[in-house]
């Protein structure tokens, strides 16, 4: 009588992980996810089997779906500021326009959260905001988070880029710009790079033009070097 071996499937190790560790995981777990699926097909399940983790996990640090969703809001906003400072402060091996616009392209286009803040602001609430129960009734309600997280983030970065057109300006012989004016350009610059993260692909086809993936970071460099032009004048 032949024997049959049967492979025992051992589920997957859980490992002690600290607060902070267990934290940054399921938001990279969840950033995976939206990219794949955006935010509608973020599921609390998969990000529990895929970490080895139990649901009640991933509530326990975000309280709930839409939690965890405003967290990887404010994670992309955090991340994107440390990515201009950066630009900002150290000098590019390209050219500065084109290379910071590619950067922020791929964190809101690429890794899906341009889709993410747009499901944010259409569901009544923009990103630094989070949903909590009326305790009276249970009705959701919007609640503004820590503006320093997310809200604030063109205004904190106007002084720099501000002292950077100063300079330009000194350098060029030219009138100081006002401040206000460079809190407009950088309000100018976000709806393009927001837009164009969210519709680009759309909105150069209705245009006509070749909307492939060439096409786009061309387009997306057109649209920084006129930008550029904007922010530092000649």
């Amino acid at each position: 009588m032949s024997k049959t071996n049967f492979k025992i499937l051992e589920k997957p190790k859980r490992r002690r992980r600290t607060p902070a560790s267990a934290r940054r995981e399921i938001l990279d777990a969840a950033g995976r996810q939206l990219t794949k699926a955006g935010p509608d097909g973020l599921r609390l399940q998969t990000i529990a089997a895929d970490l080895a983790i139990s649901h009640s996990s991933i509530l326990h640090h975000f309280g709930s779906r839409d939690g965890l969703l405003d967290a990887l809001s404010k994670d992309a906003f955090a991340g994107l500021e440390r990515d201009l400072k950066q630009s900002f402060a150290q000098p590019s091996s390209g050219d500065p326009a084109t290379d910071l616009f590619d950067k922020i392209a791929e964190i809101l286009s690429e890794r899906g959260y341009a889709r993410l803040l747009a499901w944010q602001l259409m569901s009544g609430r923009g990103p630094g905001e989070s949903v909590a129960a009326d305790s009276a009734g249970g009705a959701a309600q919007s609640t503004v988070g820590d503006e320093s997280e997310t809200g604030g983030l063109l205004d904190r970065l106007a002084p720099t880029v501000h002292a950077l057109r100063l300079d330009h300006a000194r350098d060029q012989g030219m009138s100081a710009p006002e401040i206000d004016e460079t809190r407009r350009l950088l309000a100018f610059t976000a709806c393009a790079v927001f837009g164009e993260a969210f519709a680009g692909e759309l909105m150069l086809h209705a245009s006509g033009l070749p909307h492939d993936t060439d096409s786009r970071t061309q387009f997306r460099h057109w649209v920084a070097k006129t930008i550029e032009t904007q922010v530092f004048p000649d």
